[in-house]
């Protein structure tokens, strides 16, 4: 019996589990783009250029949360960035809280980074980016526009 309150799931069980949005919000103390190596590019795991300037406003940075509703409850969560030069929200591939572990047929974990391998494919088939603009667009924040200064 494990005492470290991971969910451990085969990776049959993991693309069968249905993620609902939870929350979406705008994370004001992060830096929009600290780390390029750590940005999931929209055509795949490439990385983008650029650094954001001391004092200059690059971007939009936050957070979104997903979970199932069936038990035994997962969760999963990650922080994204939306430069202000580009509609285009991406992922932050190193930010991903969970409390799932992808097991083997023997029921032995497969590593961390086989379970995030794997969790950024089920991350793919949600409709993440859609309600990332949304709650933008739909919350007590002024619509977001490229090139549009937030102060």
């Amino acid at each position: 019996m494990n005492l470290d309150f991971y969910l451990r799931v085969s990776l049959v069980e993991l693309r069968r589990m249905r993620f609902e949005h939870l929350e979406t919000a705008l994370d004001i103390g992060s830096e929009p783009l600290s780390d390029a190596s750590e940005m999931q590019a929209p055509a795949g795991f490439g990385g983008i250029g650029g650094t954001s300037g001391i004092g200059s406003i690059s971007g939009l940075c936050g957070y979104t949360e997903w979970a199932t509703l069936d038990e035994p409850s997962a969760s999963l969560g990650w922080d994204w960035v939306m430069p202000l030069t580009a509609a285009e929200v991406i992922l932050r591939r190193h930010s991903i809280r969970t409390n799932l572990r992808v097991i083997g047929m023997e029921g032995a974990s497969l590593g961390l980074n086989y379970s995030l391998e794997k969790l950024l494919g089920v991350i793919d088939t949600l409709p993440w980016k859609e309600k990332v603009v949304a709650s933008l667009c739909c919350s007590d924040h002024r619509p977001w526009a490229p090139g549009r200064a937030y102060l």
